[in-house]
């Protein structure tokens, strides 16, 4: 049985419609209410948001859900299958629920009021379509016991942009058997629903073949993606200056460029937005990008600063002059920071209380990622994968980037101390680790959960140690109890 595309065309537009209820019914019930409550406290705000994305989600998440149970009826019959009749029922999760609300309320906070309200909508949508992909994996749980056998689904895009991540997980067909592996990568603005696959079906235009191609060699589609439609909404910077402001703009950010190969500044861009448009919070981790000696310069700076402050008082005892205390400041800043080695990128998370704490972020080194020197790193990256030093599948300059954003992952929900992860890295001897991801994260933990994150985003079918901790940071990040 071929699933016709217009019947999924008719699924999506019931499930969009439902965000649009969602939508408009939170934003004005948040404007009567901030018209009646014009003295509220922040407090008070925040926990009438929890209650409102709670209500308005879970009303229109059912109606979401309810066209999940016609879909997966319609097939049933044509496929001739008895299936159980399923009492469900939808409700978004209150953690994340309270978690957004506590997020976005500090836009009010901000004076931002329109932003406010539209983040609150926005998440209003998000609960509410999620309802259809929730629904959707727990009846196939059920079916599953009622069949006596694994049901499989596959993550189809529907709308007209889909991101590189979603490309890739579009492109492994009906292969996810489990709801977090089926709803792993369900974020915000994400067009991707969840369809479940029975033995001898398929969808009219879902070609994962094609979804493969397009995500391992987006430069083929400049202009459209496999289905016709707009490719991701990413727009690669003309020049340096142009990319430095989209930084500036979209990750409130610093962001400094010079001397660096264009290309390399646009994967670098790109995969942040990607994963900020997963994971929001990660902006506030991020306070600069760019080259590794221009935060250096900065970060000499900021520790010049502070050793010059606390030994103010010691050497103006010591009767020392101006020339001596400022000396005396570079040398032990210069000491702190160091110098960039022979990485191709890093990233920074220094403690909330150093005094360049403001500069976290990822770098690239500049002497290995100048328009000269570009092509050349490109074969030694490619070299990598082939000799086992880096992870399979991560042989593009997007992919580096991916893996300093594991370490921002980890730093954000504390993977390193997770206990689920100190017991399944505890009993990994260094050559299984080099064996089943790669060299490199063989040197120490972070570098295992860089790695990890680096194949799972990249590689089309990730091996045990890259899905383990893949889906250990979506789970993690989903269970809210991090914050």
């Amino acid at each position: 049985m071929r699933l016709p595309r217009r019947a999924l065309d008719a699924y999506n537009a019931a499930v969009k419609q439902c965000g649009d209820g969602a939508e408009r019914a939170s934003l004005r019930a948040l404007s009567v209410w901030l018209e009646a409550n014009p003295d509220a406290e922040i407090s008070e705000v925040r926990e009438f948001c929890k209650t409102l994305l709670h209500t308005v989600g879970t009303s229109y998440g059912q109606s979401a859900g309810d066209a999940a149970y016609a879909l997966r009826s319609l097939v049933a019959d044509e496929l001739d299958i008895e299936l159980p009749d399923v009492d469900y029922a939808y409700e978004p999760d209150p953690e994340y629920v309270a978690k957004t609300a506590r997020y976005q309320v500090e836009k009010l906070k901000a004076g931002d009021s329109d932003g406010f309200g539209k983040a609150i909508s926005d998440a209003a949508r998000y609960f509410a379509e999620r309802g259809a992909n929730d629904t959707m994996t727990n009846l196939g749980e059920h079916d599953a016991k009622k069949l006596g056998k694994r049901v499989l689904f596959a993550r189809v895009p529907t709308g007209p942009t889909t991101c590189p991540y979603c490309l890739m997980l579009a492109s492994r067909g009906f292969v996810y058997s489990s709801e977090l592996k089926a709803l792993n990568a369900n974020h915000r603005n994400c067009d991707c629903r969840i369809v479940e696959g029975f033995p001898g079906m398929t969808v009219e235009g879902y070609d994962p073949d094609a979804y493969y191609d397009m995500w391992k060699h987006p430069e083929k589609y400049e202009n459209e993606n496999p289905q016709g439609q707009p490719a991701f909404e990413f727009t690669p910077a003309k020049d340096i200056k142009e990319a430095r402001e989209y930084a500036r703009a979209n990750f409130d950010c610093d962001a400094d460029f010079t001397g660096l190969d264009i290309r390399a500044v646009n994967e670098m861009n790109k995969s942040i937005a990607a994963h900020i448009d997963m994971f929001p919070e990660l902006k506030d981790n991020i306070g600069f990008i760019g080259s590794a000696q221009a935060c250096n310069t900065r970060r000499k700076n900021a520790w010049e600063e502070y050793y010059y402050n606390k030994n103010f008082d010691t050497y103006e005892r010591l009767g020392k002059d101006e020339d001596f205390k400022r000396r005396q400041a570079k040398r032990a800043a210069a000491r702190t920071v160091g110098k960039s080695h022979g990485e191709w990128a890093w990233s920074y998370s220094p403690e909330q209380s150093y005094p360049d704490s403001h500069l976290r972020g990822i770098c690239m080194n500049k002497s290995m990622w100048t328009p000269k020197a570009y092509d050349d790193q490109i074969k030694s990256l490619r070299h990598s994968v082939e000799t086992k030093f880096h992870p399979e599948g991560c042989d593009t300059v997007k992919s580096i980037f991916d893996h300093e954003i594991g370490h921002q992952l980890d730093s954000l929900l504390s993977i390193r101390s997770d206990s689920e992860f100190v017991e399944y890295h505890r009993r990994l001897t260094r050559e299984n680790v080099k064996d089943g991801l790669s060299e490199y994260a063989a040197m120490n933990e972070a570098e295992f959960i860089a790695e990890a994150w680096s194949e799972y985003q990249n590689n089309p079918n990730p091996r045990e140690h890259a899905e383990f901790v893949g889906e250990l940071i979506m789970r993690k990040y989903k269970g809210g109890g991090w914050r």
